[in-house]
């Protein structure tokens, strides 16, 4: 057994520059993030210590995976193979990647950072099936003619310095059962790196900033592969299922409310409003990365929205109005939907999600033409599939002719092509005497941020506010050119945001940065004010369908905010699930973790926060078709 512990120091000592080379890297990009957003981290130095103490726990892991592969491989390499040409290949392409790791990995963590203020997580899984897009989107974006051959010059100098360290001569003199042993150690502690090393381990502060300190990106990625479609169930706190479905059943209960079914569990429900329906055209607006912060009423002092602005005082609009979620398609899953978000990937990304309870099935039903515009193509994020099997026809960027495609990028065409369209498309309705239902989602104020001219007193040096202050100029100009048109003012035009600009920050959960618009401008016939009321995305449907005087069958979990309720707000993320009260916020996190804001914040509001996040996890069930007239 002499020679396994000397086979483990020669193993040691031979991955010891890589391993410090490694790990200095990695110090290097904490430290310079840390560095980035120190203002915002207001704790004391030991636990800023600890937060690089767990991001080291996590560097530690990554690495000793990174090194798994080669180190079996020299356990397992015959003396004879050793000076083949085969060998050499392998051994210098070990190498390679290990000299590019520590280089090529934090310049992604810079550059997912500065999109996302975050470390690299499951969104690049989720990418990496977009290749077009995603490199598009980077040559867009940043230098790579200048960081691509800088990553060759630094790769080669370590691949220079480091070659003659990776022959672990030591090996060749191992025994049979000396081999056995050791690969049986190693793949041990690999065993216990994945049972012990959690990435839960990084949610040890408030402070959002120093979690994602305390990560290593690629462990992120490697965590997000592993738990990327969570049962709920397992990682999450829940409730009696009898007690979630009084709480739910209690919530929806109103005059205007049946309950259509003997089974507790079902929420499926009758909503009448008295009355005649209003058969109106609708015109949904989903404005990308909108935020209500950049208006002058949520204190935006740059003038970047001033149609939005207008539309505040002209319109129906709910002030206190939040995103679900951090993305697109939690946007769109909740304002199509009305479902609270679910951990792991959206349901617009999963598998057996046609047919699902939605919005464009109530419009359907009533002989509307329900359609999705995109100015994008649908492909992306799998919008087009979802919409296309859950009661809307898809318009994307392949339908757009080349006379009606003026300018775009990698992303999508822009807003003004895309309302454009919608205009044209909505022309061609009325002239059938067919009523419709738009869902409209645009791209243009989305990194690159490359957007036409606008009048020159709206420019902007910055290109992401140009961005913003170009989607509220192409707003204007749909909304003037829709008034040209007969079917105006019979048509419901509704202005929302699939999500805020930036949602990371210090606090896990920054509710101002989740605020967003909801507007609905109807100047014929919806009185203009304010509503303070607390909503979410989820609210967006059923209030429009009762600005519509519609009576339906409805499965939605959001509410119609005209009625005498309390506001409630779903928000989450990826795996982070909560409601927002009047009187705090409970927040679910994995490992069956519950947060208050306050904390000692009331019992009632945390287990109704459990009970509709544990009744939404059973959508494949509680959301399918229904009739819905």
């Amino acid at each position: 057994m002499m020679n396994s512990f000397k086979a483990l120091r020669s193993i040691f000592r031979h991955i010891k520059p890589y391993l410090f080379f490694s790990l200095i890297s990695m110090l290097v990009l904490r430290l310079g993030l840390f560095f980035l957003v120190r203002k915002e981290i207001d704790e004391t130095v030991g636990t800023v210590l600890q937060s690089f103490g767990i991001g080291f726990l996590f560097d530690l892991t990554i690495i000793f995976y990174l090194f798994l592969p080669w180190i079996l491989y020299r356990i397992w390499l015959p003396k004879s193979w050793e000076r083949s040409s085969m060998h050499r290949l392998a051994s210098a392409t070990f190498l390679l990647i290990y000299a590019l790791y520590p280089i090529v990995s934090s310049v992604i963590e810079c550059l997912f950072w500065d999109d996302i203020g975050k470390r690299i997580n499951f969104l690049a899984w989720d990418y990496l099936v977009y290749p077009e897009e995603v490199i598009g989107h980077l040559i867009s974006s940043y230098p790579l003619e200048y960081l691509i051959p800088a990553l060759c010059v630094l790769g080669g100098l370590a691949f220079r310095v480091l070659y003659r360290n990776l022959e672990i001569p030591a090996m060749s003199k191992l025994f049979f059962v000396e081999r056995v042993v050791l690969t049986g150690a190693f793949l041990f502690f690999a065993v216990l790196s994945v049972i012990y090393v959690d990435g839960q381990q990084s949610q040890f502060s408030r402070n959002e900033h120093l979690n994602e300190l305390s990560k290593n990106g690629f462990y992120n990625l490697f965590t997000a592969i592993r738990h990327y479609d969570p049962v709920f169930e397992e990682y999450y706190l829940t409730s009696d299922s009898q007690e979630v479905a009084k709480k739910i059943h209690a919530h929806y209960e109103g005059d205007e409310v049946e309950f259509l079914s003997d089974d507790p569990w079902d929420i499926t429900r009758r909503i009448t409003n008295e009355g005649e329906e209003r058969s109106w055209n609708v015109i949904m607006v989903v404005m990308e990365s909108m935020s209500g912060t950049f208006m002058s009423y949520h204190g935006g002092d740059e003038n970047l929205t001033p149609n939005l602005d207008a539309l505040t005082q002209e319109s129906l609009f709910f002030s206190q109005h939040y995103a679900c979620g951090t993305r697109t398609v939690r946007g769109v899953e909740a304002l199509s939907l009305s479902v609270p978000p679910c951990p792991g990937p959206s349901r617009v990304k999963r598998r057996y999600n046609h047919r699902l309870y939605s919005l464009g099935y109530v419009f359907r039903d009533r002989g509307y033409d329900s359609r999705f515009f995109y100015s994008g193509y649908g492909r992306f994020d799998n919008m087009g599939p979802f919409f296309a099997s859950n009661g809307f026809d898809l318009i994307d960027r392949h339908d757009f002719t080349e006379e009606e495609s003026h300018f775009g990028n990698v992303w999508g065409l822009c807003d003004e092509d895309l309302y454009h369209k919608v205009i044209r498309e909505a022309d061609e309705a009325q002239s059938f005497g067919q009523h419709f239902m738009f869902m409209v989602m645009n791209t243009s104020n989305h990194p690159p941020y490359t957007v036409p001219k606008i009048p020159g007193d709206l420019a902007h040096k910055d290109p992401k506010k140009q961005a913003v202050r170009y989607a509220d100029y192409a707003i204007g100009v749909f909304l003037e050119e829709a008034k040209k048109h007969s079917w105006f003012d019979d048509t419901l035009f509704v202005f929302v945001s699939d999500h805020a600009a930036c949602s990371a920050g210090e606090k896990i959960l920054d509710l101002p940065a989740r605020r967003i618009p909801f507007i609905v401008y109807a100047p014929k016939w919806v009185k203009a004010e304010e509503s303070k009321k607390l909503a979410c995305q989820l609210d967006v449907a059923p209030t429009l369908l009762g600005l519509l005087n519609f009576s339906y069958v409805s499965r939605f979990y959001g509410q119609d905010l005209m009625k005498d309720r309390p506001g409630l707000a779903v928000v989450g993320d990826h795996e982070k699930l909560g409601i927002v009260t009047e009187e705090g916020v409970s927040l679910l996190q994995a490992q069956q973790r519950n947060m208050t804001y306050p904390e000692g914040l009331s019992k009632d509001i945390v287990e109704m926060n459990t009970a509709i996040y544990q009744h939404a996890a059973d959508w494949r069930r509680t959301m399918q078709r229904v009739p819905t007239r």
